[in-house]
């Protein structure tokens, strides 16, 4: 009991003396700490002289969208960018902005720009933002994160720019990166839909060839294989290629298309490092890759230090492709609607020649290998449905001639 009393002598205490010292009446209220909090974050955001230099990078699978942010205490900022879309309209606007407070300070742009822009890519689905949770100053620099995202936020650094920070700027670059997409057919589309073409990267004075996949809206590359040889044919008859694995974002920043992460390799008992390539004359000298569309593709010339000269050149070149093998068990076949012609249009939409002279296909087939009674060996063709929905097949035979890669010539018989 002695023991009891004597805690509750000292809680006691201790409440009194705490009671006594606490002169709550001189805090300031939670709507002055949130509007004084609000005011330090609009003093830093209007006090670099020449603004802030944004490096943005949506998603770990996205690259660099250069910018430059210049706030004004009206609630104005004007953003420069290298983010293309709507005839440049986002190269340099300005917008409204507002510093809110939730949880946590918010950067909001309010109206629509370069960020609201990115954000709806990709069905919206391309993890920019328009909206940031202030982090942290950090030195002279500030912290932000995205604000939706619920698991691994993006972070987004305000650097204050330096008075030249727009020489950077190389966004005739990126306008001419577009024209790899060209009316030739893309090979594949990444998960989020985003369209992938292929390019090869040509080291001359080393005679070396690189094979990546690139997404040129998300300024990604997925880099494939390097080889020893100016073509696949060059490649193959040196027997020298390895397998590279590196995934990475890109920018285009002071002439120069910037790898976040070099790709790196070693070949022919040389080791290579590409962490940029500068970028110089544009040209459609490339190869014809559809006869029915006889368009040359893009090139694009330019040097590596250290390297020397180089060409970018379109490609339909995938690594995966030299696995297809003869197949035994069942036809390879894909759904009608994703045959497309030499402008990306779906034969089997509405003015599609498919759909015109044969519209209830449902399915392209190729049989490769495979053999039964109502299939020759090697055979191209289609699946049809009737008014009953029973499904018949009509093939025209073929004699593999070449195979170069992922590439197989084919010389069509009259079975």
């Amino acid at each position: 009991m002695k023991y009891l009393l004597t805690i509750i002598s000292i809680l006691a205490i201790v409440a009194f003396t705490g009671c006594n010292s606490d002169d709550s009446s001189n805090l300031p209220s939670v709507e002055e700490r949130v509007s004084a909090a609000k005011a330090d974050l609009l003093d830093e955001l209007t006090s670099p002289l020449n603004g802030w230099e944004v490096r943005y990078s949506p998603t770990d699978e996205s690259g660099i969208f250069y910018m430059l942010l210049n706030f004004s205490d009206d609630g104005t900022v004007r953003i420069q960018s290298d983010v293309p879309g709507d005839d440049g309209a986002y190269y340099d606007h300005v917008i409204s902005y507002r510093i809110d407070n939730a949880l946590h300070l918010e950067l909001i742009f309010d109206t629509y720009g370069a960020f609201h822009y990115l954000f709806e890519q990709d069905q919206a689905s391309f993890g920019a933002e328009f909206e940031f949770f202030f982090d942290e100053k950090n030195g002279d620099n500030l912290i932000f994160e995205s604000k939706n995202d619920v698991s691994n936020p993006s972070i987004i650094t305000f650097v204050p720019a330096q008075a030249n920070a727009s020489d950077l700027f190389s966004r005739e670059l990126a306008s001419n990166m577009d024209a790899f997409l060209g009316t030739n057919p893309r090979i594949n589309f990444s998960e989020t839909g985003s369209p992938k073409i292929r390019q090869q990267l040509y080291i001359e004075n080393a005679n070396v060839s690189v094979y990546w996949a690139i997404d040129i809206s998300k300024r990604f590359i997925e880099a494939d294989i390097a080889g020893i040889g100016s073509n696949l044919e060059e490649i193959e008859a040196s027997g020298e290629k390895v397998a590279i694995g590196i995934a990475t974002g890109f920018g285009y920043l002071n002439g120069a298309m910037v790898f976040e992460e070099a790709i790196e390799f070693n070949l022919g008992g040389q080791q290579y490092s590409i962490g940029e390539i500068s970028l110089g004359q544009l040209d459609a000298t490339g190869e014809i890759f559809c006869d029915l569309n006889p368009v040359n593709t893009a090139v694009y010339s330019g040097s590596i230090d250290g390297l020397g000269n180089v060409q970018l050149l379109k490609s339909l070149y995938a690594s995966e492709g030299e696995r297809l093998q003869p197949r035994s068990d069942f036809p390879y076949s894909i759904n009608a609607f994703f045959i497309f012609d030499e402008n990306i249009n779906s034969l089997q939409e509405e003015g599609g020649s498919l759909l015109e002279k044969f519209p209830t296909a449902t399915g392209f087939i190729f049989s490769y290998g495979f053999t039964s009674e109502d299939y020759s060996e090697y055979s191209l063709g289609f699946n049809f449905e009737d008014e009953e929905g029973n499904t018949k097949s009509y093939a025209r035979e073929f004699e593999p001639t070449t195979t170069v890669g992922n590439r197989i010539e084919i010389t069509l018989t009259d079975n």
